[in-house]
């Protein structure tokens, strides 16, 4: 992997020409399991950049309700995006569900 980032998207949009607001590879772990690798980590409000710099995590939700933040794991084979999913909220609690298989909890 090369780079994992959150976006800021038009929705259903290719996030190559949209903003990154998280570089995820600069703060997150990796940890090798039987079934694979399991990245994980939080993110704080000094991690986002771009529009997000200097905000609270609590502005990210209204880019999560209208489904316009993305995450995008770009490789060297694919560097415009070898994995992209939507970021959406899930339940009532703060962990929120990244595309149906991963989860990542919001902290501020």
């Amino acid at each position: 992997m090369d780079h994992i980032h959150i976006h800021l998207a038009k929705k259903g949009a290719n996030s190559t020409n949209s903003t990154i607001v998280a570089d995820l590879l600069k703060i997150v772990k990796f940890e090798n399991t039987p079934h694979g690798v399991t990245i994980g980590g939080e993110v704080y409000k000094s991690d986002l950049q771009g529009p997000m710099k200097g905000k609270m995590l609590p502005d990210l939700i209204p880019a999560i309700k209208n489904e316009t933040l993305q995450i995008d794991l770009h490789t060297k084979k694919r560097p415009d995006g070898e994995l992209r999913g939507t970021i959406k909220i899930s339940g009532s609690n703060t962990t929120k569900q990244i595309s149906g298989s991963a989860n990542t909890t919001l902290s501020s």
